[in-house]
């Protein structure tokens, strides 16, 4: 050869006397052998590629994502876990920032931190956030990145991206809590586990689910026990009788004021809410300090005004019911004070005899007497009973419609010669003109008229008196012995006769009379008169009779047939006049005769019938002669007239 040749690139060759191509070696792994003659590989591969063998430039073979090789690699070499590359061609890997993890060999990207964890530089695993913290974000890089757990909740979980839950009720959780029910404690002695982020609600608050704050019961209210969940459960309404004054009470403030009470949950001594938590002590109870209600006044005690924390005894003249003001001592009743000793609990009856008609009395003494003419039968009345029966009689203090008594002074029943209506005071005489024999009359009526005859001329008198004078009557209830013109009798009148001891006034028999008043006889009635029953003045005997002495009745006497009388007071049938003639008297006791004689007759006088068959009287008219009617003679025909 002429010349010396080079080896191939990719080729070299390392020792003299090569005769050809064939002489040159492959260019070494890691290396590359570019066609400048030389003994030894031109260089090192780059950084980023790398070189198998037989490379003729320093880029032989690319770098692949996720890998990375540094001078003079022979091949890509995969990116540590904690590393990444993204691109091709990269001498080496890139750190895994703070904020992601890579977890994996040959990885091209990096995988951000998870939720819940945080992760430094080159992280291979992701840190949970321990338990007490919590993240909801991703890219943490710091452990102090983890959020704390908010009070009122607890973080139980490693990694967690929420809190795990609400504190249970009954228990605080401040931060950082790792359980729902914690229970403080800072001693770990005795292998005890020291829990310092929470603790059991405290006495006087009530903490319901996932509360921040233990919360102080309100006013009105106390909690004496820890672990109290809800303001309902734990905080105790203030005890009656007694106020709570305050927020996160554990026991009450203290008793309610005297003169109030307090029923439950008051707030403040003296409670004035309209009974919501308590009241001023009302009207008629008293409240002592501590009351848990009105208590209300015993009988015998009252309370006139409101807010009193004792009751007052009752004054005498009055009477103290419970839950009313005093009121006056009812009528019938009387009220003394009450004592300590003996609270008056009830009016006391006026007793029997007595009532009392006003309000008011405050002793026995004040009772009222029963009235005259009243019965007081039964304790307490406001007023008499009634009357006291007709056939009584009470001046004052009865007790009985009926006093029986016949020795007491105030009251029996009614005497012989008494009366005694309803209602009276005393007994009443029987009056003058009566009398009364037998006791208990209970109406004038019931005094006895003196009876006819006899005449009682004195008041309360047991028997009828003497007889009534003669000449005078005495009906019956004569006060006298000769009464004139009063209704009990009379001076006897005339056409009577009145002997003593009358009782009427006695008619003058037929055929007598009496013509003068107080007559104790009657007189025989004179001739031409007569006098019928009871004549006072004797009467003429009428036309057409006559009346002998004593006669009674006026027509006993006619004249008889054919006769009459025309005037009066005649006593004897001589006293009757023959009938006129030319008449005829046909009948007895004709005063003045009246009938005509018949026609074709004639009447002569003292004729007894219209036709007379006496020749004494007269007769029928002869032939030649003519009667006319009331002929007293027969009369000649005329002449030139002919009579049969």
């Amino acid at each position: 050869s002429y010349f010396a040749a080079p080896c191939p690139p990719g080729t070299y060759s390392n020792v003299s006397g090569a005769v050809n191509n064939y002489d040159c070696i492959e260019c070494d792994a890691g290396y590359y052998c570019s066609s400048i003659a030389g003994g030894e590989p031109t260089g090192l591969c780059w950084g980023g590629y790398y070189c198998t063998g037989g490379a003729s430039n320093p880029r032989q073979h690319i770098v692949d994502p996720g890998h990375y090789s540094p001078n003079g690699s022979a091949s890509q070499i995969e990116c540590l876990r904690g590393t990444y590359q993204p691109f091709p061609a990269q001498p080496s890997c890139l750190e895994c920032e703070p904020g992601y993890v890579c977890p994996d060999k040959a990885m091209t990207d990096h995988n951000f931190c998870e939720a819940g964890r945080y992760c430094g530089n080159g992280t291979t695993v992701m840190s949970d956030c321990p338990p007490g913290t919590y993240s909801n974000q991703t890219h943490l890089t710091t452990l102090s990145e983890c959020t704390i757990c908010p009070r009122g909740y607890y973080c139980r979980d490693r990694g967690a991206t929420a809190p795990t839950g609400m504190c249970n009720a009954g228990h605080i959780c401040y931060e950082g809590a790792m359980d729902d029910d914690p229970v403080y404690n800072d001693d770990p002695s005795g292998n005890n586990t020291v829990v310092t982020y929470g603790d059991t609600c405290h006495e006087g608050y009530y903490c319901p689910q996932g509360t921040s704050f233990m919360i102080p019961c309100p006013i009105g209210t106390y909690n004496p026990s820890r672990s109290g969940k809800s303001e309902s459960a734990a905080c105790l309404p203030c005890d009656a009788g007694k106020y709570c004054n305050g927020t996160a009470l554990t026991t009450p403030t203290g008793d309610c004021d005297a003169g109030y009470y307090c029923i439950g949950g008051a707030y403040l001594p003296n409670p004035s809410d309209n009974q919501t938590t308590g009241d001023i002590c009302p009207l008629y109870y008293y409240c002592p300090a501590g009351s848990q209600s009105p208590r209300v006044c015993n009988a015998g005690y009252f309370s006139s005004t409101t807010g009193n924390s004792v009751c007052e005894l009752c004054n005498e003249g009055y009477i103290c019911y419970q839950r009313e003001g005093p009121r006056l001592c009812p009528q019938g009743k009387y009220c003394p004070a009450s004592t300590v000793t003996v609270p008056l609990t009830a009016p006391k009856n006026c007793p029997v005899g007595t009532f009392g008609a006003t309000d008011g009395l405050k002793d026995s003494s004040e009772c009222q007497t029963c009235t005259g003419g009243s019965y007081c039968d039964t304790p307490g009345q406001s007023n008499v009973t009634g009357p006291i029966t007709g056939g009584f009689w009470s001046m004052r203090g009865s007790t009985v419609a009926t006093p029986a008594d016949t020795n007491n002074p105030d009251h029996g029943i009614c005497p012989k010669g008494y009366y005694c209506e309803e209602g009276s005071t005393a007994p009443l005489p029987c009056p003058q003109g009566t009398y009364g024999f037998a006791v208990q009359y209970d109406a004038l009526s019931d005094c006895i008229n003196c009876p006819g005859g006899y005449y009682c001329p004195y008041n309360n008198m047991t028997e009828a008196g003497p007889q009534c004078d003669a000449g005078f009557y005495c009906s019956g209830g004569s006060s006298e012995a000769a009464p004139v013109a009063q209704a009990y009798g009379d001076e006897c009148p005339t056409g009577h006769y009145c002997p003593a001891g009358s009782s009427t006034p006695v008619d003058c028999p037929a055929g007598q009379y009496s013509n003068t008043t107080r007559s104790t006889v009657c007189l025989s009635c004179p001739k031409g008169h007569y006098c019928p029953l009871a004549t006072s003045e004797p009467l003429p005997c009428p036309l057409g009779y006559y009346c002998g002495a004593g006669t009674s009745i006026a027509t006993s006497n006619p004249c008889p047939v054919g006769t009459y009388n025309n005037e009066t007071g005649m006593n004897s049938v001589a006293d009757c006049i023959d009938c006129w003639p030319g008449f005829y008297c046909g009948s007895q006791g004709i005063g003045v005769p009246v009938d005509l004689c018949g026609p074709g007759w004639y009447c002569s006088g003292g004729a007894t019938a219209a036709q007379p068959s006496a020749a004494a009287q007269g007769g029928q008219c002869e032939a030649g002669y003519f009667c006319p009617e009331g002929s007293s003679v027969m009369l000649d025909c005329s002449p030139g007239t002919f009579c049969q």
